[in-house]
């Protein structure tokens, strides 16, 4: 890259020089030397277009310096461009490198989780599930509800014995304090009937 703007700024500078070459060609046609009048129309006409060729050449150099200038400014413009990218890239892999950090710290305690979890269910935890149903004969319409608890009076299964048909409240045989509950709209409606069209089914896995 340093080698390429070396190069860049050396043809910026031989285009100086040329312009240089040409404006001194200029005045030498300006100010010719003494004696120059004497020469004859023929001399002066052969010195006149021998100058004329070789401000035609140095015009020819020029366009095509001028020509390889253009060349390297578009190299330059795509070389900053090519910069840019390269440095939205990677602030876009850092990112991503920070994100994937956090993923991985997640996995890692998630796994953790899991291998106790499996190790407690080894050790033979309490088996906890149910599954109930809102009728448990003929049709039931309910709604709209005002009951402060809905009771699932079918009952399916009832592994641990959690699930009170009597009041609709289901308990875990564990130690802590956590409750689970389901909510219906305000004023809304539930029908069933022994097809079992409102039932609810629950289960714990790897109880602690």
């Amino acid at each position: 890259m340093l080698g390429e703007y070396s190069s860049y700024y050396g043809f910026k500078t031989e285009e100086m020089e040329l312009r240089v070459v040409c404006l001194l060609t200029l005045l030498g046609v300006l100010f010719v030397e003494p004696g120059f009048g004497q020469r004859g129309d023929i001399d002066i006409n052969e010195w006149l277009k021998d100058k004329v060729e070789f401000i035609k050449k140095l015009e020819e150099k020029l366009k095509e310096v001028e020509g390889r200038q253009n060349d390297f400014d578009a190299l330059e413009t795509k070389l900053n461009a090519t910069v840019d990218e390269v440095t939205r890239q990677k602030a876009e892999m850092d990112k991503l490198k920070k994100e994937n950090e956090g993923l991985q710290t997640r996995l890692n305690a998630t796994e953790e989780e899991v291998d106790k979890l499996k190790q407690n269910s080894a050790k033979g935890g309490p088996q906890i599930a149910f599954s109930a149903s809102l009728a448990n004969f003929g049709e039931i319409y309910k709604g709209p509800c005002t009951d402060k608890a809905l009771i699932f009076k079918r009952v399916f299964s009832n592994t641990g014995n959690g699930y009170d048909p009597n009041t609709g409240i289901f308990t875990a045989p564990l130690d802590g304090g956590d409750k689970v509950y389901m909510e219906l709209w305000d004023n809304g409606r539930v029908f069933d009937n022994m097809n079992g069209h409102t039932t609810f089914s629950g289960f714990l896995v790897f109880p602690a």
